[in-house]
């Protein structure tokens, strides 16, 4: 019987890492008051904090491919 390889694609092309990126950002910035408005900043950081583990379950949910994460050549 053969083996099935599984599909993947290059980190850079996932949707998650992605919005978990631009997450990271936005909060940091408006941690550090690089923004505008710090009132609508911090709701939004909130807003976004709160709700990105249920987009990650959605994002994960709906993909079909793993990551093709580039390797070391140690040792050669």
């Amino acid at each position: 019987m053969a083996t099935k390889k599984k599909q993947t694609k290059e980190w850079y092309t996932s949707k998650t890492v992605w919005f978990n990126i631009l997450t990271i950002f936005t909060v940091t910035a408006s941690m550090f008051g690089f923004v505008p408005d710090q009132e609508v900043a911090d709701t939004t950081s909130s807003v976004l904090l709160a709700l990105s583990p249920i987009i990650n379950l959605a994002l994960r949910m709906i993909t079909d491919k793993g990551l093709s994460l580039p390797t070391a050549n140690l040792g050669k």
